[in-house]
Formats: C-alpha cells, sequence, structure tokens
C-alpha cells in the first residue's frame, strides 16, 4: 500500500485534485501495526482516505459517489510505473465516445502473455485512438470488468455494486465480469500503460490467485523496521503483462 501510494503520487498529474479511498482489512495484529505506520509517516497524503473495514459491501457502497463521473478501482499488487495525466487524449477518447466501456489503465499494445491464465493474450486489431472491440476475446484485451486499474464511468457500474451479492473484491470482480455492458462494445488503453501488477503473494483465502512466494508476513516486518519497496526498477519497467513478477529491492525509509 505504501508502495502504491507513493508511485500514483509520483506519475498521476491530479493526484492531489481528488481523493484516495483506501478499504483496507487485516488479519492479524502485526498487519494492523504496519497500517497505522503507514498512516503516521510524516509524508503521508492528505487526500487519502484510510477506511477499516466493516462491510466489504456495505463500505464500497458508501464509498462509491454518484458524484462523482468517473470511478476507477486498484488492488493491493499494483505500483504506478510511468506518468499519466486525466488531460491527456486516452482520456478524452474515453470519455466522448459512448460505445467505450472503460479505459485501461494496465494495458497497452503487445502485451502478450496473460499471467493469471498461464496462456498468451488473443491480440485484438487497435485503432489509432488505441481503441479495440473486446467481446470475444481470450484473455487480458477481452476481460473490460477488472477492477485492476480500469476508469470506469461511475453510472455504468453503480447498480452492480449496489445490486450485486458479495463480500470481498473478488467476488465482486467475478460478478461483474459474467455481466459486463455489452453495449459498450470497446476499450481503450494507453500508449503505454501506467499501472501493472505484482503478484507477490496472495492476502486472502477466498480465492486462489496465481502468485509468487514472498510472504506478506515478511514484507510486513521489513516495513515496519524501516525498509520500503524502492521504484529503482519500477518506473519505467518494459513489462510484457498485466501481471509481472520482478526482483524487489529495498530501500531504507524515514
Amino acid at each position: 500500500m505504501e508502495l502504491f501510494l507513493r508511485s500514483m503520487r509520483h506519475c498521476f498529474a491530479q493526484f492531489n485534485e481528488f481523493p484516495v479511498n483506501v478499504l483496507y482489512q487485516y488479519s492479524d495484529m502485526r498487519y494492523q501495526d504496519g497500517y497505522s505506520k503507514l498512516a503516521w509517516l510524516s509524508d503521508f497524503p492528505k487526500n487519502v482516505n484510510m477506511v477499516k473495514e466493516i462491510s466489504f459491501q456495505g463500505d464500497l457502497i458508501e464509498l462509491l459517489s454518484k458524484r462523482n463521473p468517473y470511478t476507477v478501482f486498484f488492488v493491493d499488487d499494483m505500483v504506478w510505473k510511468e506518468r499519466f495525466s486525466l488531460k491527456g487524449g486516452n482520456f478524452s477518447s474515453f470519455t466522448n465516445d459512448p460505445d467505450v466501456l472503460c479505459l485501461s489503465l494496465r494495458l497497452m499494445r503487445g502485451l502478450q502473455y496473460c499471467y493469471p491464465l498461464d496462456t498468451f493474450n488473443e491480440m485484438p486489431r487497435f485503432d489509432y485512438e488505441n481503441k479495440w472491440f473486446w467481446q470475444g476475446l481470450v484473455g487480458d484485451y477481452g476481460y473490460p470488468m477488472s477492477l485492476d486499474g480500469h476508469i470506469f464511468r461511475t453510472g455504468d457500474i453503480l447498480d452492480m455494486v449496489r445490486s450485486f451479492k458479495y463480500n470481498n473484491p473478488n467476488r465482486l470482480e467475478a460478478k461483474m465480469a459474467l455481466n459486463p455492458l455489452h453495449e459498450r462494445q470497446k476499450m481503450v488503453c494507453c500508449d503505454i500503460s501506467p499501472v501493472m501488477n505484482i503478484p507477490l503473494n496472495i492476502v486472502q483465502t477466498s480465492w486462489n490467485n496465481r502468485h509468487g512466494s514472498l510472504s506478506s508476513l515478511n514484507l510486513n516486518k521489513r516495513f515496519l523496521s524501516g525498509e520500503r519497496i524502492s521504484t529503482e526498477n519500477i518506473y519505467g519497467i518494459k513489462n510484457s503483462s498485466c501481471h509481472q513478477i520482478i526482483d524487489i529491492k529495498f530501500e531504507q525509509y524515514g
């Protein structure tokens, strides 16, 4: 979480203009200590709202506001790696075209490998604005309802979040994936994806997602002892998949 917020503030041009809601939970008091230390860092962003989960669905409904025309979800293993601005052409390509379901911040041209499925992506035919028809494609380019960095129109997903039954992010995404908005036939992405997933471990028990072997307990222990993940080999990385395990480097902080 510290890495995600730090990299987002560095890469997202409008970071300070919007509230960032962090819905979190912990299974061990050592993780609570980690969240507490994060919130008390001297450079902790003032626009970040930490919300301790009571009921995932109820809390999410409270946080999702129809006053905001657009909504984007992120998950715990994501990091920002490239600059991104809402004033760029990719965002306007999304907002000005009612056929586009979402702007994917994790996709770009040429990501041939789908890590979660351990298979090759079916490559779409892009137009000059990086748009493509997603229906029927196998892999990441045919998966518009991801909660990993896809910007949606809030009105498109509000009824789903309110009416589906779920108790964690994985079940919500599964329900959304089974009920995509087929009337919006396209997706759009950036020339270079600003975010990626680094699936080092797994922090829930309801979904056996593919992952690496660096334990969350180890990461939390190092964070509490004054170490954090370095962005030295993250910013500008030329990833070949939306999800990619890389060598993790640490640095001292505070």
